[in-house]
C-alpha cells in the first residue's frame, strides 16, 4: 500500500507560515539602501528602539511552522551520511564552491554587502567557513536514535559552526592582508581582528551566533527519520535570523541571505560531495 498523502493543510500550512515569517525578515533586512547610515528615517529609529518586538513578530510564524513540522512531518528515509573524513572534506569543498558562487551572484545582482568592510568579504568568508562546516557533517554518522541524541549532536554542530565562522572571519583578514602586504603585517592584522571581536561580545554574538541556529537545524533535520527537512531547517533559520537581523544593521542583508543559502544549498552541495567521492573511488579502482 502506498502511504497516504498528507492533507492540504499539512502541505501548505507550514509553508504559508514560513513565507510570512521570512517575508518579514527579508523586508527588514532589505528595507532601505546602504545610504541608511547617512539618510536615516523615523522607521530606522523605531527599529533601533524596538528590536525585540520586531524579532518576536517575525519569528513567531517560523517557530509555529517548525513545531508543526516536528510533530506532523511524515516518516522518510534519512539522507546518505558522509563516508569518513574524506567524504566530509569533499562535502566541505563542494559547499565552498556552491556558497561562493551564490554570494558572488548575490552581490553582482545588487545585494547589500557588509557596510564596514570590503565589498566581497562575504564571499571570502563563505569560502573559508564552508570546508569547516563540511567536516561537522560527520555528526550524521553518530548514533541518533532518540530525540535527546539528535538534539545533542545538532547543538554540537551549531556550536562548531559559530566557532568556524569566527575562525573564518579572522582567517579572511589574514589572507587578505597577506596578499596586500606581507606575512608580519597579515599576522598583526589577524590578531587585531581577533581582539576586536572580543571588545564587544554582544555585537559579536548577534553577528555570528545566527549560523549556529541555522547549521544546527540543517544537520538536525538530516538526523531525523522524517521528511520536510528543508522546511524544518528554514523554520529554525527564520527564528534565528529574525532575532539577529534587527540587531545587525550593517550585516542584516548578508545574514538573511546566508541563512537562506545554507538551508537551500547544503543538500545540493552534500550530494555533489558524495558524488565526487564515489567518482574518485571508482577512478582509483580502475587505475589499480
Amino acid at each position: 500500500m502506498s502511504a497516504a498523502r498528507p492533507s492540504p493543510l499539512l502541505r501548505w500550512g507550514p509553508r504559508g507560515l514560513l513565507g510570512l515569517g521570512w517575508g518579514g525578515v527579508l523586508w527588514l533586512a532589505f528595507r532601505t539602501d546602504p545610504t541608511r547610515w547617512t539618510a536615516r528615517t523615523d522607521l530606522d529609529g523605531w527599529i533601533e528602539t524596538h528590536p525585540s518586538l520586531l524579532a518576536l513578530i517575525w519569528s513567531l510564524p517560523a517557530l509555529i511552522a517548525g513545531l508543526w513540522l516536528l510533530r506532523a512531518a511524515p516518516v522518510a528515509p534519512r539522507p546518505p551520511v558522509p563516508r569518513g573524513w574524506p567524504g566530509a572534506a569533499l562535502r566541505g569543498v563542494a559547499l565552498c564552491g556552491v556558497l561562493s558562487l551564490a554570494f558572488t551572484a548575490y552581490l553582482l545582482l545588487g545585494g547589500y554587502g557588509l557596510w564596514y568592510t570590503y565589498d566581497y568579504t562575504s564571499v571570502g568568508t563563505a569560502a573559508l567557513v564552508a570546508p569547516l562546516l563540511g567536516l561537522t557533517s560527520l555528526v550524521e554518522t553518530r548514533p541518533a536514535e532518540t530525540p535527546g541524541a539528535r538534539a545533542g549532536w545538532s547543538a554540537l554542530a551549531g556550536v562548531s559552526a559559530v566557532l568556524a565562522l569566527l575562525v573564518a572571519w579572522i582567517q579572511r583578514e589574514y589572507v587578505n592582508e597577506l596578499f596586500l602586504r606581507d606575512l608580519d603585517w597579515a599576522t598583526r592584522k589577524a590578531l587585531e581582528t581577533a581582539g576586536w571581536l572580543g571588545e564587544d561580545p554582544v555585537w559579536t554574538f548577534w553577528h555570528f551566533a545566527w549560523i549556529g541556529v541555522v547549521w544546527g537545524a540543517v544537520l538536525g533535520a538530516r538526523l531525523r527519520p522524517r521528511g520536510r527537512r528543508l522546511e524544518l531547517s528554514l523554520a529554525a533559520a527564520g527564528v534565528g535570523a529574525a532575532w539577529a537581523v534587527p540587531r545587525a544593521y550593517a550585516a542584516d542583508a548578508v545574514i538573511a541571505f546566508g541563512a537562506l543559502s545554507l538551508c537551500a544549498l547544503t543538500p545540493l552541495a552534500f550530494r555533489l560531495g558524495d558524488a565526487l567521492q564515489t567518482r574518485g573511488a571508482a577512478w582509483l579502482r580502475e587505475d589499480a
